[in-house]
């Protein structure tokens, strides 16, 4: 049985895969899949605790793939990731990675 910091480890393992798997799709422009890995990412990293700041870079990564298939998702997942950035109070962050995530 695994107590909650074994699973919070785990977790946290989890996260940095995800994210490669998404670097991954990326490269052979399978946008959905990219999309999809980086969303797993996000919903690993909010598990973690002090991990806000991977979760909004991976849904901001997710949105920028998932631009070129569902803009609407994209634009749902931008929010989310901009939302935790405001929350953290961490804007100059927010506004390089919107800046390069739109480039």
């Amino acid at each position: 049985m695994y107590t909650k910091g074994d699973t919070q480890c785990l977790i946290a393992f989890k996260a940095p895969n995800y994210f490669k798997a998404g670097n991954a799709f990326k490269v052979t422009k399978n946008w959905d899949r990219a999309g999809m890995a980086f969303v797993k990412a996000a919903e690993a990293h909010q598990q973690v605790p002090n991990a806000k700041h991977e979760a909004a870079q991976a849904y901001l990564n997710a949105s920028h793939c998932y631009k070129k298939t569902d803009p609407k998702l994209a634009i749902k997942l931008a929010q989310k990731g901009v939302d935790m950035y405001t929350d953290e109070g961490q804007v100059l962050c927010l506004i390089a990675c919107v800046y390069l995530t739109m480039h």
